[in-house]
C-alpha cells in the first residue's frame, strides 16, 4: 500500500476474510444450496403428488357405482352386461387420466394390459385400449423437447 491509499489499505485489512473463515463459509452455502434443493425436490413430489390424488380422485365414486351397477344388472338378468353405461363412464375416465398423467403411467398400464395371469381379463381387455389409441403429441413438440435436452444438433450422429 502507497501513502495515499494507507486508510483504504487498513480498512481491507481490517475487513480480510481468513482463507479458513472463507471456507467455512463457503462450505455454509454449500450446505443451504443443498438444503434448498432438497426442500425444492420435496415440493415438486408433493404437487405432483397432489395432481395425481386429484386426477384420480372421481374414481372413487365412479368405481364403486360402476361395480354397484353391474351387480344390479348381473342380478336383473342373471347374467353379466358389458355394455354398462356407468362401467363404461369409469373407464373411458380411467383411460383419459392415465394417459394424462404421462407416458410412465401408460406404460405401466400397457404392461398391466399383457398380464392376464395377474389381472382380470376385463380390466386386461380395457388397458389394452392404451397399446394402440392414445394421446399423441406434433412432431414440433417432439422437435422442441429434444433441441432443449441434447442442442440443435442432436439428429447427428
Amino acid at each position: 500500500c502507497n501513502q495515499s491509499s494507507s486508510n483504504h489499505c487498513k480498512l481491507s485489512t481490517l475487513y480480510a476474510i481468513s482463507p479458513a473463515k472463507n471456507s467455512f463459509i463457503r462450505g455454509i452455502i454449500e450446505k443451504m444450496k443443498s438444503m434448498a434443493r432438497t426442500l425444492m425436490d420435496a415440493i415438486l413430489v408433493a404437487i405432483r403428488s397432489t395432481e395425481i390424488a386429484i386426477r384420480l380422485s372421481p374414481l372413487l365414486i365412479l368405481t364403486p357405482a360402476a361395480i354397484l351397477s353391474a351387480s344390479r344388472a348381473t342380478n336383473a338378468n342373471n347374467h353379466l352386461n358389458n355394455n354398462n353405461r356407468t362401467s363404461d363412464l369409469a373407464w373411458n375416465y380411467t383411460l383419459y387420466t392415465v394417459q394424462s398423467l404421462g407416458p410412465a403411467f401408460v406404460k405401466i398400464c400397457q404392461w398391466a394390459a399383457q398380464r392376464r395371469d395377474l389381472f382380470p381379463q376385463n380390466v386386461c381387455d380395457r388397458l389394452s385400449q392404451l397399446h394402440d389409441a392414445t394421446f399423441f403429441h406434433s412432431w414440433k413438440h417432439t422437435h422442441e423437447t429434444l433441441t432443449k435436452s441434447f442442442g440443435h444438433n442432436y439428429h447427428v450422429n
